[in-house]
């Protein structure tokens, strides 16, 4: 019962590719997206969407290989 999707990655190319296999699929009819380009160690995400918006599941992939690059 997904409600509101938010992805966030430094690489523009690859959000872009989220964003359109987003927009292509069937996904984009059952629920909203919003696609973050930004370092996500030097941006505080908060500021990226509305205050009231709450995460049930955060999924960080090579989060702390790059992080402490």
């Amino acid at each position: 019962r997904i409600a509101h999707y938010v992805l966030a990655d430094v690489a523009e190319g690859s959000v872009h590719h989220a964003q359109e296999r987003f927009k292509s699929s069937r996904m984009n009819n059952l629920f909203s997206g919003a696609f973050i380009v930004c370092d996500c160690f030097g941006t505080l995400m908060a500021e990226k969407w509305a205050p009231e918006l709450q995460f049930d599941l955060v999924s960080c992939q090579f989060a702390l290989h790059y992080a402490f690059e």
